[in-house]
C-alpha cells in the first residue's frame, strides 16, 4: 500500500476457508475515522488519580514523578505519573533474549523460551493482589505496570487476570520508558474476554505527548482493529473479519514492522496490509483496558505483552501457549492381594494439559513408602517428554518382603515438571498377604523398633518395683555380669578408665583416648558414695540382636544375643559417634537346646507387634542369656563373651578405634582383651600376614579360622585397631586372593570399612524417637575387591534370615506354625552347623565377630 494525500489507508482482510489463504484488499479509508480512533481525550481526574504516583504503590522498577513518564498531555489537573527503571533502547538489530508465554497458576516460570529479543514487557497479572497496585513485568523485571485500585484481581485463562468494569475509574497502565521506541516496529498482544462488545473499546493504546496515540488496538464495531500513527496526519489500520464473542477468551495480537500491518486472533493471522512508514514518537504511557475518552474494555485481560519489533507468526503463536496444571492418575487405587515373591503393578499416567501451541513438557515422578518391607520400582522415573494433550503410561511395581505382615500399605506417587510448577501427588494402596513359614528380620533378628528400644519400663529404672523395670538398661547388664551388683559401678569405672592411660595388650601398646574422661567419665553423675550412678549411665539402647547364625554347639552355645548401646553427650540423649556392644553367648548343651533357642527367637515373629506380649517374650529371651547366672561355670556365671567399643568421639587423632573387653577369670571384672580375628595393623602388607593366610587358607575360606595371640614367634593378635574406612588388608604372594577377602571381612576394621561398604558403624546411633540406621552390609550392597576385581553382593541380614529359616522352616513341615509365621520346628532335629542347608544369599563373609 502507498500513502498519498490526506487520506489514510485502511487495510482489511477477509478470512478464507480455515484461514488457508489471506487476501489483501486496498480500500479507500477515512483519515478522520482513523484519527478519531487514535485521538484520546485529556485524562479525567479519576483516571489521572489512578495514574499518579499517589494513586497506587510504586513497583519494583518504578520511580514516581519522573518527567518523561506517565501522562504528559495537559489534561485538567494532569501531572506526571510513575516511571520504571527503564531498559535498553530499541535498535535495528535483535540481541539474544526470550519472551515467555503465560505461566502456570502457581506462578512457575513461563514456558518455553521463545526465539526472540527480550520484549519491553510482559504482565501476566499473576501477582495481582489487594495489598498493592503494582504489577510485575515478568519479561525484564524492569517495567512495572499499575492498576487502579478498583480494578479487580480475578481468575484468568491461567493464573490470574485483571477485571475492568467501571469506565470512569478502571485502567491498567505502564509509564513511558526510554526503551519504548517503536521506530523499528511494534507488537502488542494479550488474552481478552469481553463482557460487552458494543461501542469502541481500547485494548492497548500508546499515548503521545498530546491528545493522540502512536498506536491503538481497539474493539470497533465489535471487531478488533489495529491502528498505527505514521505521522503527518497519516494512519493505517487492519481489522479482523469476524466479530468478538462475549464470554470467550481470545488471544489478540497486532504487529507492524515498517512495511506490513498484521492482526492475529488465537495465534492465527486474520488480516494484514502493506504500508510503509514509521510509527510516530509517543512519550505518553501505555494504556491497557481504558483511556482518557473512557473507551473501557469491559471484561478480563490476561498476559499483556509489548515488544519494540514485529514478532514472526511462529513467535505470536508461541505467545498463545497456556500452561495448565498437568494431571497424575495412578491405577488401580488398591492392588490385588499380593504375597512375598510376587509383585503388584500400577499404571502411572501423566497428562500434559497445556494448550496445543506450547512446546513439549518434561516430567518425572517419584514413588516411595515409609514401610521398610515394601519395595517400589522405579523409585524415581527419568525424564518423560510429553507434547501438549498427550498422556504417558508408566508401570510401577510394588513387592513385599518376608518381613512384612498382612496389611494395606500406602505408596505415595509425586509427579514433577521441569518448569517447577506445583507437584502433583496421589496415594495408592499395596495389599500384602503374608503366607507360609517366614522369618522376620526386624522382629526376630535385628530389633531396632522404638517400641522395644524405648520401652518405657524396660529401658528405665524409674519403676523399681516392677519386675520389667530396667531389664534392657546398661545398668542391669553390668550388674548382672559383675561379681555382685554392688561391684558394677566400680567395674564400669575401672573398665572405662583404661581408655585414659596407655595399655599394653598382648605386647602391643594401646594409647589413651582423652575424650573418655572429658566426655564420659567427667560429666557422669555420681552417687552420694562417689560411685558412678549407673541409673544415669550415658548410654541409649540402639538394638537387640539375634546372632543364632554364630552357633557352635562344640563350644557350648547356640550363637549370641547382643545389646548395642550408643554413648550419649553429657546430660543429653543425643548420641556421640561411639558405640558399645554386649555380646552374650546363648548357652546350649544339646542339639535340642540349640533348636529351642531358634524356636524362641522365631516365635517372636508370630506375636502382635508392637505389643506388650512381644516385649514380654523378648524379655524372657534376653534374661536367659543376660541375666545373672545365665552360664554357670563361666566368670560370675555370666554368659557375656565380649564387650566391644567402636568410636571416633573419644580420640584426638581423627580415627575410629575398636577395642574389646572380657570378664577376667581372676577378678571377675571387665578388663582389656585382644580383639578377636584381627592381627595388629602393623602386619598389614607383610610377609608374616601372607604366611598366616596361606597356612590357614582352608579354614579362612570356610570362615572357621581363629587368629592366635602369636604367630611365627611374634605377638600377632591386636590389642586394638584403628580404622580410617579405606585401608584394605593385603599381603604379598598369597596363594589364593579369595582368602584375602574372607580373612579381611572377619577382622574388626575390615568389617567396618570399605571391605563391606560400611562407614565405620554397622548400627549408626539414633537420635531420640528414631530408629538406628543399619549399614549397607547388613541390608544389601555390592562391593568390588580392589585386588582381584571380584564383585560381591553382600546382604548379611538376608544371610542370617535364610540360616534361621533353614532350621525353623524345614522343607517337609509345610505351612503354618507359631502365630502363622513359622513351620513346625518342634518335629525336626538340628543339623550340625557344617551340614546346614546352604544360604543362597551368603556370598562370602559372614563377619563372625562383628
Amino acid at each position: 500500500m502507498r500513502r498519498s494525500g490526506s487520506r489514510s489507508v485502511l487495510a482489511s482482510i477477509a478470512s478464507v476457508s480455515a484461514l488457508a489463504a489471506i487476501a489483501c484488499q486496498t480500500q479507500p479509508g477515512s483519515t478522520d475515522d482513523l484519527q478519531a480512533l487514535l485521538h484520546d481525550e485529556p485524562l479525567s481526574e479519576v483516571v489521572h488519580g489512578a495514574l499518579s504516583d499517589d494513586g497506587g504503590a510504586t513497583g519494583a522498577g518504578g520511580t514516581s514523578g519522573a518527567s518523561d513518564g506517565g501522562v504528559t498531555d495537559a489534561g485538567p489537573g494532569g501531572r506526571a505519573g510513575s516511571t520504571g527503571a527503564g531498559g535498553a533502547a530499541g535498535s535495528a538489530s535483535c540481541s539474544s533474549g526470550t519472551a515467555g508465554s503465560k505461566g502456570g497458576p502457581d506462578g512457575g516460570p513461563p514456558p518455553p523460551p521463545l526465539p526472540t529479543c527480550t520484549p519491553l514487557g510482559q504482565w501476566t497479572f499473576d501477582d495481582c493482589n489487594t495489598q498493592r497496585t503494582n504489577l510485575s513485568d515478568t519479561a525484564t523485571g524492569l517495567n512495572t505496570a499499575f492498576r487502579a485500585v478498583s480494578v479487580a484481581c480475578v481468575a484468568g485463562i491461567s493464573g490470574q487476570a485483571v477485571s475492568l468494569a467501571n469506565k470512569g475509574e478502571d485502567i491498567v497502565y505502564v509509564p513511558d520508558q526510554p526503551s519504548f521506541v517503536f521506530g523499528n516496529g511494534v507488537t502488542v498482544a494479550g488474552w481478552f474476554n469481553a463482557s460487552a462488545t458494543n461501542q469502541t473499546r481500547t485494548l492497548f493504546r500508546k499515548r503521545d505527548g498530546g491528545d493522540s496515540s502512536a498506536f491503538a488496538l481497539v474493539l470497533n464495531g465489535s471487531k478488533f482493529q489495529f491502528v498505527v500513527n505514521l505521522g503527518g496526519g497519516f494512519a493505517a489500520s487492519v481489522t479482523s473479519p469476524t466479530k468478538a464473542q462475549v464470554g470467550r477468551w481470545t488471544h489478540v495480537a497486532a504487529t507492524y514492522d515498517g512495511s506490513m500491518l498484521r492482526l492475529y486472533l488465537d495465534g492465527q493471522e486474520v488480516a494484514n496490509g502493506a504500508v510503509t512508514g514509521t510509527i510516530a514518537p509517543a512519550p505518553g504511557p501505555l494504556l491497557i483496558g481504558n483511556d482518557g475518552s473512557k473507551r473501557l474494555w469491559a471484561g478480563l485481560i490476561d498476559n499483556a505483552f509489548l515488544s519494540a519489533r514485529a514478532l514472526s507468526a511462529s513467535e505470536v503463536l508461541a505467545l498463545t501457549c497456556v500452561r495448565r496444571p498437568f494431571s497424575l492418575a495412578v491405577s488401580p487405587a488398591d492392588s490385588p492381594p499380593t504375597t512375598a515373591g510376587a509383585v503388584a503393578t500400577f499404571d502411572v499416567a501423566i497428562t500434559n494439559n497445556d494448550s496445543a501451541s506450547c512446546g513439549a513438557g518434561n516430567y518425572q515422578f517419584q514413588a516411595f513408602t515409609s514401610v521398610g518391607g515394601v519395595t517400589v520400582s522405579p523409585s524415581f522415573q527419568s525424564i518423560l517428554q510429553l507434547p501438549p494433550g498427550s498422556t504417558s503410561h508408566n508401570p510401577l511395581t510394588a513387592a513385599g518382603s518376608e518381613d512384612l505382615d498382612t496389611g494395606t500399605y500406602p505408596i505415595t506417587v509425586v509427579a514433577f515438571d521441569q518448569s517447577n510448577r506445583q507437584p502433583v501427588q496421589t496415594t495408592v494402596n499395596f495389599n500384602f498377604v503374608a503366607s507360609g513359614c517366614r522369618v522376620s528380620k526386624p522382629r526376630e533378628l535385628m530389633i531396632t523398633s522404638t517400641a522395644v528400644v524405648d520401652d518405657p519400663l524396660r529401658t528405665s529404672t524409674a519403676a523399681a518395683s516392677d519386675p520389667r523395670a530396667g531389664v534392657w538398661t546398661f545398668r542391669h547388664l553390668m550388674e548382672s555380669m559383675a561379681p555382685t551388683p554392688a561391684d558394677a559401678p566400680r567395674m564400669v569405672e575401672e573398665m572405662l578408665a583404661t581408655f585414659t592411660v596407655a595399655q599394653t595388650i598382648n605386647g602391643f601398646t594401646v594409647g589413651p583416648r582423652p575424650g573418655m574422661q572429658a566426655l564420659v567419665l567427667g560429666p557422669w553423675p555420681r552417687t552420694k558414695a562417689g560411685e558412678l550412678d549407673l541409673a544415669q549411665a550415658p548410654f541409649t539402647l540402639q538394638a537387640i540382636v539375634d546372632r543364632f547364625d554364630l552357633r557352635n554347639l562344640g563350644n557350648g552355645d547356640a550363637g549370641e544375643g547382643r545389646f548395642v548401646f550408643a554413648f550419649n553427650k553429657a546430660g543429653s540423649p543425643v548420641p556421640l559417634q561411639a558405640t558399645m556392644i554386649f555380646e552374650f553367648k546363648l548357652p546350649a548343651a544339646t542339639e535340642d537346646d540349640v533348636l529351642a533357642w531358634a524356636n524362641s527367637w522365631h516365635a517372636l515373629g508370630g506375636l502382635a507387634f508392637p505389643s506388650e506380649d512381644y516385649n514380654a517374650a523378648l524379655q524372657a529371651i534376653t534374661e536367659r542369656f543376660a541375666g545373672r547366672g545365665a552360664r554357670p561355670g563361666r566368670p560370675n556365671g555370666s554368659a557375656i563373651n565380649a564387650v566391644r567399643t567402636n568410636e571416633i568421639a573419644l580420640g584426638d587423632n581423627g580415627l575410629w578405634q575398636l577395642r574389646e573387653f572380657g570378664l577376667s577369670p581372676d577378678t571377675g571384672k571387665l578388663a582389656p582383651a585382644t580383639i578377636k580375628l584381627t592381627p595388629d595393623l602393623g602386619f598389614n602388607g607383610s610377609d608374616t600376614l601372607a604366611a598366616f593366610i596361606n597356612a590357614n587358607e582352608p579354614a579362612i575360606l570356610a570362615e572357621t579360622h581363629t587368629v592366635p595371640d602369636t604367630f611365627a614367634g611374634l605377638a600377632f593378635l591386636a590389642g586394638a585397631v584403628f580404622n580410617d574406612g579405606f585401608t584394605f588388608w593385603q599381603a604379598p604372594k598369597l596363594n589364593n586372593p579369595e582368602a584375602r577377602f574372607h580373612f579381611a571381612v572377619n577382622t574388626c576394621n575390615g568389617c567396618h570399612s570399605s571391605e563391606t561398604n560400611t562407614k565405620f558403624l554397622q548400627i549408626t546411633p539414633r537420635f531420640p524417637g528414631s530408629e538406628a540406621t543399619l549399614s549397607p552390609f547388613l541390608q544389601g550392597t555390592t562391593v568390588r575387591d580392589p585386588f582381584s576385581g571380584v564383585v560381591r553382593p553382600l546382604n548379611d541380614l538376608a544371610r542370617r534370615q535364610n540360616d534361621l529359616k533353614a532350621i525353623v522352616c524345614p522343607p517337609d513341615t509345610g505351612d503354618g506354625g507359631a502365630g502363622g509365621t513359622g513351620g513346625k520346628p518342634g518335629g525336626s532335629k538340628l543339623a550340625a552347623p557344617a551340614a546346614l542347608p546352604p544360604a543362597p544369599l551368603l556370598r562370602q563373609g559372614i563377619a563372625r565377630v562383628h
